[in-house]
């Protein structure tokens, strides 16, 4: 089964989705015939110019960060597959504000698995 095929009349949830790898992603993903493609961030502005460019009846935008639980829960209803790409990736950034990579990469990835999990066992 191909790609296309997998995502096709599905629907997905990707965090980042205004990011560098999100905001392509999602392009490829359109190209399967999702039933729906939702879309975080917490970057409004880049959110905003992406569904602009996109253009897509499909694809619905949400300012939402990992970090917080209650943000994301209700984003997850429906919803058949994941993608996180979302994290803290420079160890700059890291290095200057540790408490902030822990709770980008480790805790908010948690959120999303302990989220994931609860859809997993409710089906």
């Amino acid at each position: 089964m191909g790609t296309n095929a997998f995502y096709h009349h599905k629907t997905v949830l990707m965090t980042s989705g205004a990011g560098s790898i999100g905001s392509q992603l999602v392009r490829t993903l359109l190209d399967s015939n999702p039933c729906a493609v939702i879309l975080t961030d917490n970057n409004e502005g880049a959110l905003y110019d992406l569904e602009q460019d996109l253009r897509s009846s499909k694809v619905s935008t949400f300012v939402a960060d990992v970090k917080d639980k209650d943000s994301m829960e209700p984003l997850f209803e429906g919803v058949d597959f994941v993608f996180h790409p979302q994290g803290s990736r420079t160890f700059q950034c890291a290095n200057i504000t540790p408490y902030e990579a822990i709770r980008t990469n480790i805790a908010g990835t948690h959120n999303l698995v302990d989220r994931c999990l609860a859809i997993t066992s409710e089906k």
